[in-house]
């Protein structure tokens, strides 16, 4: 592709840029860290720890984990997925479940 063409459709109003993600990001040993904080003996721990699993795992923003219902999760294929997840930008997706 000539280098003219490229920056031409560089320039395109709504093209996704492709590029390095700032921020801090977790590695495996801090999500790891992360998920053995919640105090498993109780209800709460366990579902906090249920929740960041969630969030870690699965890639879920919060709003998506705060709407996700009972009924979303379900079997497919032979796999837990969470099905018809409304994201952001309103995108609905299936979300497979790690074991």
């Amino acid at each position: 592709m000539a280098p003219e063409l490229a920056q031409a459709i560089a320039r395109v109003p709504g093209v996704k840029r492709k590029g390095l993600r700032l921020g801090n990001w977790l590695d495996r040993d801090r999500a790891q860290r992360l998920l053995e904080l919640p105090d498993t003996r109780t209800r709460k721990g366990t579902r906090d720890q249920a929740m960041l699993a969630l969030l870690v795992d699965c890639g879920l923003r919060r709003a998506e984990l705060a709407a996700l219902r009972y009924e979303d999760i379900q079997q497919r294929d032979g796999r837990w997925v969470i099905v018809d997840l409304i994201g952001k930008g309103r995108r609905v997706r299936t979300v497979p479940m790690p074991r």
